[in-house]
């Protein structure tokens, strides 16, 4: 029945196929006159749809007058369903716009919801191009499965993401049939000439590399047939590989369309490609020109196969399914198809995810991005304008484009400011960041153009904006080819096909480079001193300063050429140019070396000058082949740190800097130096240079970036760094935005000084970016409106910058600023304290009128790691059923050491001594016989390892935990460790130890164990009086183990230490030291935690979490001077955090309105 409505739309069809699917359908068939207009007639009210929940969905058909296109009226369909939604007070429709040639547009659309109210100002659209030229296979299968009975399944029905999801997963299947594939048919031709070039690891990336761009190539070939640009039919692909008479079809059909058509101008193609493609266009994009490896095998001779067989399986069977378009979808509009940005997820997320987590590259979500783009959009704006954040918000929010809270001159100068603003993405990716920008800033012009009656047309703002003002540098150079189709695809949306121009060169915008490598092997090409001497290459270098000259004059020559083929030429001449500026400073730099090295007075550094001659000949090759991968961003981009501000003076760096630098990739130390960070991890790097490098003072930054640097200690010098300029907002978002790969934060600031300004923390973890995406961008969009509320789903805090400071470790929290006060530790009053017999710091702090005495735990007590093993399985055992393998102690209770024997050893000291330092005796004929050493023969002592946690039950291994685990001690044991190294362990290594006996003098003492790692840590118990492990630290201390107990597993040490001190799942033994704990001990709580602990020595699993411990909690709030609105708040961030936990938290009031 859906198939006969996509072969002649009617609306009879229609009512006919929605009854079918749910016979509660209501027709109508009334038209409604008052909507026919020039561009839509016969406006029919269809039917209605009742559904679950009382709802109703109302059904909408309209013929459109003139031929529809997947691109053409569509805001002016989305208008007219929004107005009929409006006018029949309907949440949400579906519309079906047709047109005479039977095509039509098969729309969902449906407003927001601001808990039960509709927001009749914010709507959703989903949509469905259907044409009888396309197969329509994904239309068929989603839509012809629904049964349309709630509106939670009608829009499943029209996912986007499960679409693309789709296609991708498919991908990777093709990707690997493809590279078999070719390995298969060119087995003695191009592979064997490749293994033949290439290491196997190489060989196989060669492979690899060659295939994804094959398939990337026929991607970007049905963006361009959906236009109708390839012989002006969208099915020109799929008949030629239907004609089962056509053979030889990669040689005959795609080579040549590839090669010789969309990479060379009319002109230049060969007579038999202009009879056989009289009718498609010239792109200039890099994708479809030979790469260097097709270049090489042609002199060669060697020509590259795909059988016709597999061909036509993965183009009828795989790309022939979806639907593609050539339009980027936008959060509140997409079409349910394959868009442009798929060439980068393809790009990004089909590398292994070894390759992935090498390069740091992951992809970030649209809404994430769209978010970003017009966040720092409006930032800009306000601080070029003085326009406030509201008027601007209104601005961005206004789809009416009514602008009456804008004066003229306020417009003109929006408009001014979004003409001549320069962007960058120093880590560009596919572009995901310089689309969205460039669609953002399109539709804001046009609002503008039209209310001062200028009414430039979309395509010349696009051109003016693609080739003014948008950059980006990315190491991948598949990556920048990407990102500058997608940017060519956004530019011809509106184009129709006579109109359309090559690919504007965008070379210079766009760059193979490191964003953060401004040396070559720590030459900097474009410093005339050599780095750490007094030597000078350059200065005064006649050739280096012409070649310098000249480099820049081709620059300004390509920027006042209009001709493509020109400005090609132009970047190839600038790229020798610079080749030879570094093969001349090399050879200048090896020079300026060998002239030291006879000096005496450089004698010592002799050895250090002949490591650096033998990096400068290495760079010959990367000289030669171009892999040097240089960006000098004032001198590369000096087109716009060259320009003037208001008062002649340069402005020296980009308006923006946007995007999605990549994580965990460690830089080089040199790198790290310079930018004088704790932590080598690139995300850190990047941030640092985007401030001091590559923004003009008064520029936005907005990242998003792995959230850990915000309270771990080695990130301590990149947030002093942060925090000498102007923080706006910090937004921790949910673990699924990577695929819970890494934990991610959008930082947004102004390089500005910091002043007495206030930023914005939001705590947006438990909302999906991908599952719930409504909700999310309710939240987002309007951070402000939610100050101040913290719930157990998401929190919103606002503070002075200035109070990060009042903490030495200078956390940029997301947490309650009023509870900071407990951390604060800069400019607070002090005393000195005995005690546990030490002269203590306590700080003295008022909350809530109450003055505080809090004590740095690392000040009363001593947190010491352990041991090291090095070969665990030699000597550990374990109860059954514990999370390792190591031997099952059952065998061995006999060799247990009782609890007895344990204090006896605890609370002798010359026994303990020896016990430490020689182990236990297994018998009595060993040598050295020692009586304080002998146990009955028994020698395994409980080791501390570590405890885990069991949320599911709600339990938490605190206070008395017998531990897991256990340790074999005797003499043989201790021997080995002491004296086992690599080599005899492995066969290779050396001769160090394999263990670290690290503080073993507190073996075998009474004190506390402490976990550190995990979700739910730390936590801490009782020890076990004997061994302790590297992962299971121990805690001893003259001051009240007990008090200590109960204070550490009090939620309130949680929020502080997790929010203020590491928020991260790896809270280190240090960062376990900068606790404030209570320095008085209540006797309320010593008795409460004896009672705990009783009754765990009676039921290991005693459920204290649920009795003693709220009466803990009670407690430790009261003297820590909490009220009942910083409890609330503590109990509401602990169900936030620990939604698993949630239940034992007391948050029956909220300060959700």
């Amino acid at each position: 029945m859906l198939q006969k409505l996509i072969d002649q739309f009617s609306n009879k069809g229609l009512i006919d196929f929605l009854s079918d699917k749910n016979p509660a359908f209501k027709p109508n068939r009334n038209l409604m006159q008052e909507y026919s207009s020039e561009d839509f007639s016969q406006a029919l009210d269809v039917g209605e749809l009742p559904l679950e929940h009382a709802e109703i969905l109302g059904v909408y058909s309209f013929m459109v007058n003139k031929a529809l296109s997947e691109r053409s009226g569509k805001k002016a369909q989305y208008d007219l369903a929004k107005k009929v939604l409006k006018h029949a007070l309907q949440g949400a429709g579906i519309f079906v716009f047709y047109d005479a040639q039977g095509n039509f547009r098969f729309s969902l659309v449906y407003a927001d919801y601001h808990g039960t109210k509709v927001d009749w100002s914010t709507f959703k659209r989903f949509t469905y191009f259907v044409s009888p030229q396309l197969t329509n296979k994904t239309f068929l299968q989603r839509v012809g499965e629904c049964n349309f009975s709630s509106l939670e399944k009608i829009i499943d029905a029209f996912s986007v993401e499960k679409v693309t999801n789709d296609f991708f997963n498919g991908f990777r299947t093709i990707l690997e049939k493809t590279q078999k594939e070719f390995e298969e048919a060119n087995k003695y031709t191009a592979c064997s000439w490749l293994k033949s070039k290439y290491e196997p690891e190489d060989y196989q990336e060669q492979v690899k590399s060659f295939n994804l761009t094959f398939l990337g190539r026929i991607i970007f070939l049905y963006f361009l047939l959906r236009k109708g640009w390839i012989e002006g039919r969208s099915d020109f692909i799929r008949k030629i590989f239907e004609d089962q008479t056509k053979y030889n079809l990669y040689q005959e059909i795609l080579a040549p369309l590839f090669f010789d058509v969309l990479a060379k101008p009319e002109k230049e193609r060969p007579e038999r490609i202009r009879q056989q493609f009289k009718n498609t266009p010239y792109l200039n994009g890099g994708l479809f020109e030979h790469s260097d490896l097709e270049h090489e095998m042609a002199k060669e001779r060697i020509m590259i196969f795909y059988r016709d067989d597999f061909l036509r399986d993965i183009i009828l069977n795989y790309f022939e399914i979806y639907n593609f378009t050539v339009d980027e979808n936008t959060p509140t509009d997409q079409e349910v198809s394959i868009d442009p940005e798929m060439l980068g997820k393809v790009f990004e997320n089909t590398l292994a995810e070894e390759e992935r987590n090498q390069k740091g590259t992951f992809y970030t979500p649209r809404e994430v991005v769209h978010f970003m783009v017009i966040d720092a959009i409006k930032q800009y704006l306000h601080n070029e304008t003085g326009i406030s954040l509201k008027t601007l918000q209104m601005l961005i929010d206004d789809e009416q484009d009514k602008l009456d809270y804008l004066t003229p001159n306020q417009i003109r100068q929006i408009d001014k400011k979004l003409e001549d603003i320069k962007v960058l993405d120093p880590a560009t990716g596919s572009a995901a960041f310089p689309v969205e920008l460039m669609n953002v800033i399109i539709q804001l012009r046009k609002r503008l153009d039209v209310k001062v009656g200028r009414n430039i047309n979309e395509v010349s703002l696009k051109k003016h904006l693609i080739k003014n003002s948008l950059y980006g540098v990315d190491v991948d150079p598949g990556a920048i080819e990407i990102a500058k189709l997608r940017l060519w695809l956004a530019l011809i949306v509106d184009y129709d096909k006579s109109l359309a121009e090559p690919l504007p060169n965008l070379d210079f915008q766009f760059r193979v480079g490191n964003a953060l490598q401004e040396k070559i092997d720590g030459i900097d090409i474009f410093n005339e001193q050599i780095e750490g001497t007094q030597l000078s290459y350059l200065s005064g270098d006649q050739k280096a300063q012409q070649l310098k000259e000249q480099m820049i004059n081709v620059k300004d020559r390509f920027y006042l050429t209009e001709n493509e083929a020109d400005k090609h030429r132009l970047k190839e001449e600038f790229d020798q140019l610079e080749r030879q500026l570094i093969s001349h400073a090399r050879e200048s730099y090896e020079k300026a070396y060998l002239e030291q090295m006879q000096n005496q007075k450089f004698a010592r550094t002799a050895q250090k000058a002949q490591e650096t001659l033998k990096k400068l000949r290495s760079l010959d090759q990367k000289i030669k082949d171009g892999t040097y991968k240089l960006f000098k961003p004032d001198f590369h981009f000096s087109e716009v740190y060259d320009r003037k501000d208001e008062h002649g003076n340069n402005v020296n760096g980009f308006d923006i800097v946007i995007g999605n630098p990549p994580y965990g990739v460690l830089v080089d130390k040199d790198i790290q130096e310079q930018h004088q960070l704790g932590n080598r991890d690139s995300y850190g790097i990047f941030i640092s240079t985007a401030l001091k490098r590559f923004l003009k003072d008064g520029g936005v930054l907005e990242l998003i970036v792995s959230d850990t640097w915000l309270t771990i200690k080695t990130h301590r010098n990149l947030r002093q760094q942060v925090l000498e300029n102007r923080i706006h907002k910090i937004i921790r978002l949910h673990q699924d935005c990577f695929n819970a790969t890494v934990n991610v934060c959008i930082l947004s600031i102004s390089k500005l000084p910091s002043n007495d300004n206030q930023l914005i923390a939001a705590d947006l973890t438990n909302i999906s970016t991908r599952k719930a995406s409504q909700e999310l961008r309710e939240k987002l969009y309007h951070l402000e409106n939610h100050i101040g509320k913290s719930t157990p789903q998401y929190a919103v805090y606002q503070y002075q910058q200035a109070l990060i400071k009042k903490n030495s470790n200078l956390p940029i929290f997301v947490a309650s600023p009023k509870l900071f006060t407990l951390m604060q530790d800069v400019d607070v009053a002090s005393i000195t304290k005995t005690i546990g017999g030490k002269q203590v710091a306590v700080r003295q702090i008022y909350m809530n009128g109450n003055l505080i005495e809090l004590v740095r735990f690392g000040d009363i007590a001593e947190v010491k790691v352990g041991l090291q093993t090095g070969d665990n399985k030699a000597y550990l055992f374990q109860n059954p059923g514990t999370r390792d393998s190591y031997r099952d102690i059952t065998p061995y209770k006999q060799y247990l050491l009782t609890n007895d024997e344990l204090l006896e050893i605890a609370t002798n000291e010359r026994p303990r001594l020896k016990v430490i330092e020689f182990g236990i005796h297994k018998s009595k004929d060993e040598p050295n016989f020692d009586p304080d050493r002998w146990f009955e023969g028994r020698y395994i002592v409980p080791y501390d390892k570590g405890g885990e946690s069991d949320t599911e039950s709600g339990w938490l291994p605190n206070y008395y935990v017998p531990t897991n685990y256990f340790i074999d001690w005797s003499t043989w044991a201790v021997n080995r460790l002491k004296t086992l190294t690599y080599n005899e362990r492995d066969g290779k290594g050396g001769t160090g130890l394999c263990s670290r006996f690290q503080n073993k003098v507190y073996y075998f003492r009474e004190g506390l164990t402490l976990s550190y790692t995990g979700v739910y840590a730390p936590n801490l118990r009782l020890n076990s009086l004997g061994v302790f492990d590297v992962g299971g630290s121990s805690v001893f201390s003259n001051f009240n183990n007990h008090m200590i107990l109960g204070n550490f597993a009090c939620k309130i040490i949680k929020l502080l230490g997790k929010n203020f001190i590491d928020h991260t799942v790896n809270f280190q033994v240090n960062e376990n030291k900068e606790l404030p704990l209570l320095s008085t001990v209540s006797d309320e709580v010593v008795t409460l935690v004896n009672k705990i602990i009783a009754k765990q020595q009676e039921n290991p699993r005693y459920d204290y979490l649920n009795n003693e411990q709220k009466e803990i909690d009670q407690i430790i709030y009261q003297m820590y001077g909490l009220n009942e609105s910083d409890i609330l708040e503590v109990e509401t961030w602990y169900a936030r955090r620990y939604p698993n936990l949630a239940h034992l938290c007391n948050i029956k009031s909220s300060t959700e309105d």
